[in-house]
């Protein structure tokens, strides 16, 4: 445990106990966790420090909040986590004052008037780098997923969750047709699905460009989607970015950027 600094206390009136109220530092060994940096490089001295604080009057009221800076797990190196803030929250009195219900939340799962009695784990934020070797081609950009305003309760799980640079033109395949996954995030709130959407770039199976092209040109589309909750179909728009230059029948063909193609999910494929 580290410095206290007199911000530890226990409250006694006539009656006896009162309040307790703690705050500390935990230190964790290197054996265990080591800290990184904002690259996600290991710090070579120093340890993760987890800060925490919380008051009880009784066993029905604790409300603890946790911070821990970026680290890294020792025998898994290179996978890295962030953790902004968390709330255990087992008060029937107090809520944190950062969490941030879901819409209609309150109104659908919570008891009307008695909104402190809910109880669980809240965390602002929470982000999980995967290690350099995941990372997209000819990219230094790490593959990173994460999620905030995270609720686990009694109801599920709600929250908002996201990844970024998931999947790389040379893995995906609509049916023959390459595509990337550059970003995707969806929407849960007690376990169900209430948003998803993705985006990155398909690739039209068409032959290089010719010579007489100019050579800066792709037959490469820039595609958004989104996730329908309620029948989890999905719906995938592609456009042209810059015009797509091609041979057809020994002649330069050209697409312009008012042109689109339409995907849907048949089967479990695109």
């Amino acid at each position: 445990i580290g410095a206290i600094q007199n911000k530890t206390y226990v409250t006694i009136d006539c009656s006896g106990f009162k309040e307790l109220g703690i705050e500390a530092d935990l230190e964790f060994s290197r054996k265990l966790l080591e800290p990184v940096d904002a690259k996600y490089e290991v710090i070579k001295s120093g340890r993760v420090k987890a800060s925490f604080k919380t008051i009880v009057t009784n066993w029905n009221n604790i409300l603890a909040e946790v911070t821990i800076p970026a680290f890294q797990l020792t025998d898994y190196e290179g996978t890295c986590f962030e953790l902004n803030k968390a709330v255990i929250d087992f008060s029937d009195l107090y809520n944190a004052k950062e969490i941030e219900w879901p819409k209609d939340y309150q109104k659908d799962y919570l008891v009307p008037g008695n909104e402190n009695l809910w109880r669980g784990l809240y965390v602002k934020s929470l982000k999980i780098v995967l290690p350099p070797q995941f990372k997209e081609k000819e990219s230094n950009d790490r593959i990173k997923f994460q999620a905030t305003n995270l609720l686990i309760d009694r109801i599920g799980v709600s929250g908002n969750f996201s990844g970024d640079n998931v999947l790389d033109l040379g893995k995906g395949n609509a049916s023959g047709w390459q595509f990337s996954v550059n970003h995707i995030e969806m929407g849960f709130r007690a376990n169900s699905l209430v948003y998803g959407r993705f985006d990155g770039d398909i690739v039209l199976p068409l032959s290089d460009p010719s010579k007489q092209c100019k050579p800066d040109t792709r037959s490469e589309l820039g595609y958004k989607a989104i996730i329908n909750p309620l029948d989890n179909e999905y719906l995938l728009k592609a456009e042209v970015k810059s015009d797509i230059c091609f041979q057809v029948f020994k002649a330069d063909a050209k697409i312009e950027k008012n042109s689109y193609v339409e995907l849907k999910v048949k089967e479990g494929l695109f």
